[in-house]
């Protein structure tokens, strides 16, 4: 991740915006990466990020998604895929401050190749200050339903940390194979 998570502060003035989480900063006014779940990493972990995101399934198998919107406690599951007469999606909107988590579905007797490639576009632009995992039993307490907690827990990242330096840390999550 050669931005380590940072807005481009050399990007002229028209590229970046003011964010209402942070009025003092600017942004880039919308960043996009692809990421490639696999067999080694199949997981994405519980976390949150203020701004929208976008998600684009771009092929290989589907994943999916664990929604959990704070607002009003709303709980969804989605699955970014190919086989859209069986309910996958192609695209899919996830609001800012939703809980989103998720995993590579792997079918065994599949021939398909054992990973999932996802586009994901932010706006306003990505920046790791808006990032964070989270925890649902320290983070709500009891404002969450059991059943719901049950189903986040497997997705709760080990060490449960926000990234506010630039020290890299950010950088060993995308490089840390997970294999559960």
């Amino acid at each position: 991740m050669s931005s380590r998570g940072l807005t481009n502060q050399a990007a002229p003035d028209r590229d970046l915006v003011s964010t209402v989480s942070q009025p003092s900063s600017v942004r880039n006014c919308l960043t996009s990466i692809f990421w490639v779940p696999h067999v080694d990493s199949q997981k994405l972990l519980l976390s949150s990020c203020t701004s929208d995101h976008v998600h684009y399934y771009q092929g290989g198998l589907p994943f999916e998604y664990m929604l959990y919107h704070p607002s009003n406690q709303k709980f969804e599951t989605i699955i970014l895929g190919p086989d859209i007469q069986n309910g996958h999606v192609l695209q899919m909107p996830v609001p800012g401050g939703t809980w989103k988590c998720g995993r590579l579905l792997i079918d065994e007797a599949e021939t398909t190749p054992p990973y999932s490639i996802i586009a994901e576009a932010v706006a306003p632009g990505f920046d790791v200050q808006d990032f964070q995992w989270l925890s649902p039993l320290s983070d709500q307490g009891d404002k969450i339903k059991e059943e719901v907690t049950a189903k986040l827990l497997p997705f709760v990242h080990p060490s449960k940390v926000a990234f506010t330096d630039t020290g890299g840390e950010f950088d060993k999550y995308y490089d840390k194979k997970d294999k559960n």
